[in-house]
């Protein structure tokens, strides 16, 4: 490739936008890594929405002062009363920015520096992949490393299906991958097109009030069971994933959680029609989950 066609590719990319809505409640301790992480992209933003849903932390007055140091197009949205929960401001901050693509990137999180640049560059060339999201680190709250990938959880449910980058249909990314357990562990590892985004945030919004555990699940159902959605898949742990004790996860009950994930596989099979092993599948997870999560002393 020459010089010129060179410029005039990497132009090319770099004139597809990018958008950044950054929800937080009570993560003041991770927004300087946070927003450091989105300032220090290879690729460019064209903005980031903060959005702060009644922090009592003291995030709004951190945010406002990191706004002064980290320079850029940085808005903050704050909410003088709690919402109650985080698909709200998904909602909210979606429909606020404008770029073509939008990155959900959640407070606690970080990102290698490369991630929107290669999360982009897998989706510019097909308007029908509605989503691209990459492989992660995990850490725990304070930062230690806790897994270098999530390469092993992703075979326990699809063998070597993600074991290299590549672009996948939606539907049989569902079945493949989302009908019996959610594989794209953390939003932040996800890059969004928009409108796919915000047209899938609209179809389940009623069951986004409700669902506690299993809504992100539900969004990209959603978004992938559009025909002719497609999805990408960067096998690189370019996403760093802060895993608490104290998630939302964590806090609800064990009925609950099995519920939504309950609820969750029958949309599948009303959506995608029950297929034996579909089903046999679902229940031998909802067992295996059970245990986990100690049924019955909950």
């Amino acid at each position: 490739m020459s010089y010129v066609e060179k410029s005039r590719s990497i132009s090319e990319i770099n004139a597809r936008t990018v958008s950044v809505v950054v929800p937080n409640y009570n993560y003041s301790r991770y927004m300087r890594s946070r927003l450091k992480s989105i300032a220090d992209q290879t690729y460019p933003i064209k903005e980031v929405v903060v959005l702060d849903d009644a922090s009592t932390d003291g995030s709004v007055e951190h945010i406002t002062a990191l706004f002064e140091e980290i320079k850029g197009n940085y808005s903050l949205v704050a909410n003088d009363k709690n919402s109650g929960l985080v698909f709200k401001q998904w909602i909210a901050g979606v429909a606020r920015v404008s770029g073509e693509f939008v990155w959900i990137a959640e407070a606690d999180d970080q990102a290698d520096s490369a991630q929107v640049a290669k999360l982009v560059e897998l989706a510019i060339n097909d308007p029908d992949v509605a989503l691209t999201y990459c492989d992660s680190k995990s850490v725990d709250e304070n930062g230690s490393l806790l897994k270098g990938s999530y390469s092993e959880y992703y075979t326990s449910a699809t063998g070597d299906l993600l074991a290299a980058t590549g672009i996948h249909s939606g539907p049989e990314f569902v079945v493949a991958f989302l009908s019996c357990k959610n594989t794209i562990l953390n939003v932040s590892s996800v890059l969004w097109r928009r409108k796919a985004l915000l047209d899938a945030l609209e179809r389940s919004a009623e069951d986004l009030n409700r669902l506690r555990v299993a809504g992100d699940w539900r969004v990209y159902i959603e978004c992938l069971l559009t025909p002719g959605s497609k999805l990408g898949y960067v096998a690189e742990s370019l996403n760093v994933h802060r895993r608490h004790s104290s998630s939302v996860t964590h806090k609800i009950s064990a009925r609950r959680h099995l519920g939504e994930v309950a609820y969750v596989h029958t949309l599948i099979r009303n959506k995608l029609g029950s297929y034996p092993a579909m089903r046999k599948a679902q229940d031998a997870y909802l067992f295996d989950l059970a245990k986990q999560l100690g049924f019955g002393r909950s």
